[in-house]
């Protein structure tokens, strides 16, 4: 397959979505979060099975970010479009090795509903591709990914269709609650949010604080909130409240003139 292909949108049909949910999010003090995650383990929700051997049941997420010369993901999530997406390379290792997996995912957005697809692929052939030949487009040439090319396919159109390239690194630390009868009901609590100027997944510790002394509770849902759930909201007084890592990220570097790299 060469590269041409990528003029031509992949047909929507032979995407694999990998789920489809409601997105709500709420603004914490470290006090709340750790009383309503202490009421959610106590009754209905246990801790993600992922993590259960993890210090603290807590894992690092760190995602890099891709935009276009003239900022097109962050302008449109600062206008409040209602349907945009997002590029972002995301790792769960806080020092990956070669055979570690990372993540090319595009996440979309249609008001509260959040349309993730995804595919895997070695650390080491991101490395190679993204940071050493840095030539994304050589992913075409490579049976080393996990999951649908189509997925890997649309990433790549979507690079080139808009001269995306990677702009922050988000990182922060999160505790994933599951449904102890619906696994597929997710509450993480995502704190110590922090964004990098880099072009790279495994960039210097320079990070700058973007929600500091908060915690993001994310709310993960299929079709409507369980009432009990409801009635935690209630008993604390939380709203929905919007919050992107990216954006809010991406402000912080622009606040301190430490403007992405091109």
């Amino acid at each position: 397959m060469s590269a041409t292909f990528l003029l031509e949108r992949p047909s929507a049909s032979k995407l694999s979505v990998h789920f489809q949910r409601f997105e709500f999010k709420y603004h914490l003090s470290p006090i709340q979060a750790s009383r309503i995650a202490g009421e959610l383990l106590a009754s209905h929700m246990k801790p993600d099975p992922t993590v259960e051997a993890a210090p603290e049941r807590r894992y690092t997420v760190t995602s890099l970010y891709f935009d276009s010369p003239d900022w097109k993901c962050w302008r449109e999530n600062e206008s409040g479009e209602r349907r945009r997406f997002k590029l972002r390379i995301r790792s769960y290792a806080p020092a990956p090795d070669p055979g570690t997996l990372v993540f090319l995912e595009i996440k979309r957005k249609d008001d509260a509903v959040v349309t993730k697809d995804r595919v895997a692929l070695p650390y080491g052939v991101y490395r190679e591709i993204f940071e050493e030949r840095r030539d994304p487009f050589a992913l075409l040439g490579y049976g080393a990914f996990l999951g649908e090319q189509a997925v890997r396919d649309e990433f790549l159109w979507r690079m080139a269709r808009f001269s995306m390239r990677p702009v922050a690194l988000i990182r922060y630390e999160r505790l994933p609650l599951v449904g102890r009868h619906h696994e597929r009901f997710r509450v993480t609590f995502d704190s110590g949010i922090a964004v990098n100027a880099g072009s790279a997944l495994a960039a210097p510790d320079l990070f700058l604080p973007v929600f500091a002394g908060k915690t993001v509770m994310e709310v993960k849902f299929n079709n409507a909130l369980p009432h009990w759930f409801h009635r935690i909201l209630q008993r604390h007084g939380l709203q929905r409240r919007k919050f992107s890592k990216y954006y809010n990220g991406v402000a912080v570097l622009k606040h301190h003139r430490r403007y992405p790299q091109s």
